[in-house]
């Protein structure tokens, strides 16, 4: 008799599926609204101050892209990771400067 290989269980909702469903049934100018202060102000804080708003607010277009990113084309792809890449790159400059 051959035998078949066990089922793997199937992987459930995607890490943080919790946060996605809470931020899809906020209007969306308020995650609006949201972002754009956390900007403002990470950008008008002096030093670690701003920094960390910058930081935090990369961590969490990060862990969007990384949600979408089975669905997103290339070019999608790469501006996301670019737009991530210069907010860390702004909250290391004003760490340092």
């Amino acid at each position: 008799m051959a035998r078949t290989p066990p089922q793997r269980p199937s992987p459930g909702p995607p890490r943080g599926a919790a946060l996605l469903v809470f931020l899809s049934r906020l209007p969306r100018w308020v995650v609006l609204v949201a972002v754009l202060v956390i900007v403002i102000v990470g950008l008008a804080a002096p030093g670690a101050a701003g920094s960390v708003l910058l930081v935090a607010l990369a961590g969490l277009l990060g862990w969007l892209l990384m949600v979408a990113w089975p669905v997103l084309p290339a070019a999608g792809r790469a501006l996301r990771v670019t737009t991530i890449a210069l907010v860390l790159g702004y909250a290391v400059y004003k760490i340092r400067h």
